[in-house]
């Protein structure tokens, strides 16, 4: 527990009873929140529950309001979401209390448009501020609590990196930062808003890195006192620059109670980690809890599939084994709708800085009429006068005011198109790129041939009003020297500056080139930083101080000549450009320090990579070499030791309980999927089989790939193995770290890197949920489900077979079913899974009132 106050931590304990009493020094109501993360389990959502009613109940007293969040990752992986898509998992938010929640990488385990039918389940906020999917558009971006007369913003955050996800239901995250200023200045549109509270769900640098991007940020800064984390399953209570990161475990072992309030001196901030146990079930929700706990328990009994003849597992540590290879199979189809994104190394988090997308909207059109108007005095007012269609004087004058007004173009950087949404970087960016940009040009295009013609060609003219017909050609130069008389005349500094100027000119185009092209971004702005420092110190000293010395004796030409072309015309290097290097040194400082965040962030994962052996690893985003370089299409083959088979008993033909499921892989197994070399798959397997005795590392493979009696490897996803090819091989992470001894894989897990336990999925969630998706789509007329299709029915398809399926079960025509109509349909179309079915139950679990009855919309929630 701990206490954050103006960016400062203090470890001054909270009293803690059960419910921390009211903060000191609180002015007026506070906000009080309740915060969890990573549930997978039922265990501890009524006691989640009582601590937010006691919460609740005291707060008239306390003077405060009461919110409960949960940041991601409720859904899966979890056995109830497995049996009946999530139905469960989501209802029991709503049992649980909670007021708020935000997507975590494990909700799209789920295809989305079933995601989409589960999440309205939820009878509080799922806030969706990053999430770009179709499927997600109707979640809010945002919420706005009242505080008193304080307003506090809820936002949801889930991880932007692409390598967590499903390639085939990889969601579109937008980068965080940009995410949270969309919605804080939607918020703050209609109202004054106050505080930015984020709930995240990402690892833990990247909440360092988005607490640090919230201290440099125009808007946020101060503004973010705490960020409500998730997706790490270890305890988390620290500070970065002014922000308290908070994360408690997983599956509500512990609570955390945040405050907020406003004192004298600022907005306040402290927390406390309450156990779970400390609080009573609250009795509605350990009901339901212990109802569903029950349901799971029963349908241990029931078949999820059928044996297609008599199978054993007695002989798993000696022999290749036919069931393992059964359930191996089922494991090698599910992989088809969760294998992963291909996963190149990148710095973990979304770089702030240059992302900004000059000329677009009403901005473009206000550049486009600046540089069109310079352009057209530079060539068609110079062609006219050239053939003496206009005079030089006063053609001079108009072009020099024309050119005093659009040289100030940069500073339409900071006005915003229509419903656009940038960050301060992004319009200072803008500034600078539109600045360097005009004054490179002038550099080169105007102030070059001044320096190279200045004594021979233009020092002669001898007068500031007209020209000779001989001298037209020279008019360009003449417009601006005829008021500053130095630029025509023999006068050495400032021909000694203008030079200093020229050189720069390249440089300055070539920071505007980098910056376009988005690379050497540092480099870019030292350039910047450096050249207009330059030209702001030559150009308000010897343009303007020398000559106030002077008493203005090199100034002629009138009024124009003083105020637009002396003082107009120069004006822009003595205002813009300070204020442009001062920007440049700004975002330079801000992204070297985005970058030593990034790089400690990286160097945490590298560290995690290498440690990936631990079970307690919590895991890293990228893995190296041929381990992370996934591909998006079904593995070739399923490995799987004969030690975590664990029935080691016959099964005859026939219907096969999840309870045998769970007898025969009793552990959590998770399955890191990595590319090999056949000559190396080959080596595992035989390596794992070798020799007379029991082996508890051996090797078995799914039903698509065979061995020899010497177990050399023949054939691999039905086809003649290959020595020299890659596969993509699915087999438990533990093996690759060192389970068993087996020395090719541990070597191949040294030499390539270990993917993440994060990025693995459990055999026996996997078997389970083919299991599940073959048993609906028989139940509804699609057949056995063909990994080809990527496991998916079109929604359209989906509910058209549920009502043809509903009309058919729906006898009495009343528009709802008992459950004798349900064991008729079943017997109709599950023969040998009618009575007492796993599909029996599900049927009986979608009636929710409990009324004996499952109308359409609760069968629908149930289809999997």
């Amino acid at each position: 527990m701990g206490c954050c106050q103006g960016g400062n931590v203090s470890q001054t304990p909270l009293e803690v009873k059960t419910v921390p009493a009211r903060p000191p020094g609180a002015s007026g109501p506070f906000l009080r929140m309740l915060s969890i993360n990573d549930v997978y389990t039922l265990e501890n959502y009524a006691r989640f529950a009582t601590a937010v009613k006691e919460c609740k109940a005291a707060s008239k007293t306390l003077g405060c309001v009461v919110t409960s969040h949960l940041n991601g990752d409720f859904l899966s992986p979890c056995l109830h979401t497995s049996l009946d898509g999530g139905t469960t998992m989501m209802q029991a938010l709503n049992f649980a209390q909670v007021d708020y929640a935000c997507l975590g990488n494990h909700e799209f385990d789920m295809d989305k448009s079933q995601l989409e039918t589960r999440l309205p389940l939820f009878k509080g906020k799922l806030i969706n501020t990053n999430g770009m999917d179709e499927q997600l558009k109707s979640l809010p971006k945002y919420d706005v609590v009242e505080v008193g007369d304080k307003k506090v913003v809820f936002v949801g955050l889930c991880m932007t990196d692409k390598s967590i996800f499903a390639a085939s239901n990889c969601p579109d995250m937008r980068p965080f930062v940009d995410s949270c200023t969309s919605a804080w200045e939607q918020a703050f549109k209609g109202q004054q808003v106050d505080v930015l509270v984020p709930m995240t769900h990402q690892f833990i640098e990247e909440d360092r890195l988005l607490a640090e991007q919230f201290e440099m940020h125009e808007a946020l800064n101060s503004k973010v006192p705490v960020i409500l984390g998730g997706h790490e399953h270890d305890i988390f209570e620290e500070m970065a620059a002014d922000t308290l990161i908070l994360k408690t475990g997983q599956d509500a072992a512990k609570i955390a109670v945040v405050d907020i309030w406003w004192a004298s001196d600022g907005v306040k901030c402290r927390h406390s980690l309450i156990p779970a146990e400390k609080f009573k079930p609250e009795a509605s929700a350990a009901a339901w809890a212990n109802g569903r706990k029950k349901f799971v328990q029963t349908a241990m009994e029931a078949a999820i599939t059928e044996l297609p003849k008599d199978m054993s597992t007695k002989q798993c540590r000696f022999e290749p084994c036919d069931l393992g290879g059964f359930l191996l199979e089922k494991v090698k189809r599910a992989f088809v709708f969760c294998a992963r994104q291909p996963m190149a190394p990148t710095n973990p988090g979304v770089s702030a800085f240059g992302t900004m997308d000059a000329a677009k909207g009403v901005r473009g059109i206000l550049y486009t009429i600046c540089f069109t108007l310079l352009f057209l005095w530079a060539t068609v007012g110079y062609f006219l006068v050239y053939i003496q269609y206009l005079p030089p004087d006063p053609t001079d004058d108009y072009c020099g005011i024309t050119a005093f007004l659009c040289l100030w173009l940069s500073v339409f950087a900071f006005i915003d198109n229509p419903d656009e949404e940038r960050t301060g970087i992004q319009r200072w960016e803008e500034f600078v790129f539109m600045w360097v940009l005009t004054s490179g040009l002038a550099q080169v295009g105007w102030e070059l041939p001044f320096v190279l013609w200045k004594v021979k060609y233009l020092q002669p003219i001898e007068s500031t009003e007209t020209l000779k017909v001989s001298e037209l050609w020279t008019w360009p130069f003449w417009m601006y020297g005829s008021g500053d008389t130095r630029y025509m005349r023999q006068h050495s500094s400032s021909h000694a500056t203008e030079t200093m100027l020229v050189l720069s000119g390249p440089f300055e185009l070539w920071a505007v080139w980098m910056l376009k092209k988005r690379r050497k971004y540092k480099t870019a702005m030292i350039i910047c930083a450096l050249t207009h420092w330059g030209f702001f110190w030559a150009n308000t000293s010897v343009i303007y101080i020398a000559e106030i010395y002077d008493n203005y004796e090199n100034v002629a030409d009138g009024w124009v000549g003083y105020w637009v072309k002396w003082a107009g015309l120069n004006l822009q290097w003595s205002v813009l450009s300070p204020i442009c290097t001062f920007a440049c040194l700004w975002l330079l400082c801000g992204k070297v320090r985005e970058e030593a965040l990034m790089e400690a962030a990286k160097a945490a994962k590298a560290k995690r990579a290498k440690a990936a052996e631990a079970a307690e690893a919590r895991g890293a985003t990228v893995t190296r070499g041929k381990a992370s370089r996934m591909q998006d299409r079904d593995v070739d083959i399923v490995l799987f030791n004969g030690g975590d088979i664990r029935g080691r008993k016959d099964y005859k033909a026939g219907p096969f309980t999840m309870g045998d499921l769970y007898n025969e892989l009793a552990f959590h197994e998770p399955l890191a999927v990595v590319t090999m070399k056949g000559a190396q798959l080959a080596a595992a397997v035989k390596f794992s089989r070798a020799g007379t005795a029991e082996k508890p590392g051996f090797l078995h493979t799914d039903l698509d790939s065979e061995a020899d009696k010497e177990h050399n490897l023949t054939k691999v996803n039905k086809r003649p193995f290959d020595a020299q090819k890659e596969y993509k091989v699915a087999v438990q992470r533990v093996m690759l770290t060192g389970m068993n001894n087996n020395t090719p894989l541990m070597e191949f897990g040294k030499a390539n890197g270990v993917p993440s336990e994060e990025l693995c999925r459990d055999a026996k969630e996997m078997v389970l949920v083919v299991c599940m998706k073959d048993m609906w789509r028989q139940v509804l007329g699609f057949g056995v489900w063909d990994s080809k299709s990527e496991g998916n029915v079109s929604p359209k398809k989906l509910r058209e077979a549920l009502i043809q399926a509903f009309e058919e079960m729906d006898k009495d025509k009343s528009g709802a079913l008992d459950i004798k109509e349900i064991e008729q349909f079943l017997s109709k179309r599950l023969p040998n899974f009618a009575s007492g079915s796993l599909a029996t139950r599900l049927f009986q679990a979608a009636d929710r009132d409990g009324n004996g009855k499952v109308n359409f919309e609760e069968l629908a929630n149930f289809v999997h």
